[in-house]
């Protein structure tokens, strides 16, 4: 038996409404860091600073439609970094990495979910 199938799709969305997004929010963090020297020349960094969403108001506008986000407890803002960095004589060279996680709002009415990563590497000379 042979059977073949297929299936062709094709959306457009034409959008010309302005949105905009409002974001207010004042936090209390602490974080913790750690460095390690496993060896001469050598540097791991790790740390990570969690802050919590203690006031917030935000919305978000669609055209003439404006939404607020009412506020949720835990509203969390989490900073995460790391870092390895390598040293012999008047060189060093390393990769460094951040990142960042926003949840605010609620399901319920509007949520916000971001996530961001970077990461970047370097290279010196000290004189």
């Amino acid at each position: 038996m042979l059977a073949a199938s297929g299936q062709g799709q094709h959306a457009t969305l034409d959008y010309t409404q302005k949105t905009d997004m409002k974001m207010t929010n004042i936090g209390l963090g602490m974080g913790y860091g750690y460095n390690y020297v496993p060896g001469e020349g050598w540097l791991l960094h790790l740390s990570a600073l969690p802050t919590f969403i203690v006031y917030s108001k935000t919305s978000m506008t669609f055209g003439d439609n404006r939404v607020p986000l009412s506020y949720h407890f835990p509203e969390v803002i989490i900073t995460g970094r790391g870092a390895v960095v390598r040293q012999w004589s008047n060189k060093f060279l390393g990769l460094s990495m951040v990142f960042n996680f926003t949840n605010i709002g609620n399901e319920e009415r509007l949520a916000v979910h971001n996530i961001k990563w970077r990461v970047r590497t370097f290279f010196g000379l000290r004189l």
